[in-house]
């Protein structure tokens, strides 16, 4: 199940992101923003970045064909997106969850866990704010730290010039208890990374230390697990989409993206406090649960810490 993060938007200060108003089809194939630049909503305006190439302007192969080809590829795209829709609908409905498909946009997640009020979110766009926050809070650990992700590189740095992913967690193994929650690979060789790497890789992250780790082979056909989460001593979390991996990418990017010698990874993770921490917390428990066969204790839910009303979904 994936992770989400809802909160109200009118809500939010941020320097860089800017939240989609229109959840609906695009119009013209532009959506509409709001600008979150300093508080709260600020102005709104028109991404129109698609607007050249709808009219085939700007291309060496201007006029129809362009609008053609954009059109069919369009159309595609909206039918497997439909297609996908459809299926995860019927699925959720046979496993009684088709309740969450009769809210609103502009809504709270039907079901549970409800909003949780007093909780603090802080979005860290990019890995050079989001990994160095991450490795700073795995070190001051004092009780646990669970980490649950898509795949784990034990050489991956999340600090400039900093120690190893396997020496940070088997450092913090030395003092408190550590559990890493991975996706198991894919079953055949046709995708990487595959079950033979996934074993090959926790066998150099985890040889030799105290880090405790379980692989989840439960996925369907053509599917993973692409959750990424970091919980530490159940008072705050990590949730978003930056991976502590160096595979198809690496991660420790920067706002303003230089030219490297490998792919670059624009992503963001959010940093939460509060009460919405102990949904969290419960997730990464029964996904533990499911794979190793080891209940976890029930954390007690973190005080209030901030201003938001989250909703981990």
């Amino acid at each position: 199940m994936p992770i989400l993060l809802s909160f109200r938007v009118e809500e939010l200060s941020s320097r860089r992101l800017k939240f989609p108003l229109n959840q609906a089809a695009p119009k013209n194939g532009a959506f509409d923003f709001v600008d979150t630049e300093v508080y709260g909503i600020v102005a709104g305006f028109r991404d129109t970045s698609r607007d050249r190439l709808e009219n085939g302007i700007g291309s060496p192969w201007q006029g129809k064909g362009v609008i053609v080809l954009s059109r069919v590829d369009r159309a595609i795209g909206q039918r497997i997106e439909t297609t996908v829709r459809n299926h995860h609908r019927r699925r959720l409905t046979r496993l009684g969850w088709g309740h969450i498909f009769d809210g609103h946009p502009a809504e709270w997640a039907k079901g549970g866990p409800p909003p949780r009020p007093g909780s603090y979110v802080e979005v860290l766009v990019d890995g050079a704010e989001a990994l160095p926050a991450i490795a700073h809070a795995i070190a001051s650990a004092r009780s646990h730290v669970h980490l649950a992700g898509w795949h784990f590189s034990p050489d991956f740095q999340l600090e400039e010039r900093g120690g190893s992913l396997r020496e940070l967690l088997a450092d913090a193994a030395q003092r408190v208890d550590v559990r890493l929650l991975a996706w198991a690979g894919a079953p055949l060789p046709l995708f990487h990374p595959d079950r033979r790497d996934v074993r090959h890789t926790f066998e150099r992250l985890t040889g030799g230390t105290r880090i405790r780790y379980g692989l989840d082979a439960r996925e369907r056909p053509m599917h993973c697990h692409h959750e990424k989460l970091v919980i530490v001593d159940g008072d705050l979390a990590f949730v978003g989409g930056i991976d502590l991996t160096t595979l198809a990418g690496d991660r420790y990017d920067t706002s303003d993206h230089p030219a490297r010698g490998s792919h670059g990874w624009h992503d963001a993770t959010a940093l939460l406090r509060g009460p919405a921490v102990a949904d969290v917390a419960a997730h990464f428990a029964l996904r533990w649960r499911e794979v190793t066969g080891e209940s976890l204790p029930q954390t007690d839910s973190p005080a209030g810490a901030g201003a938001f009303d989250v909703q981990v979904v």
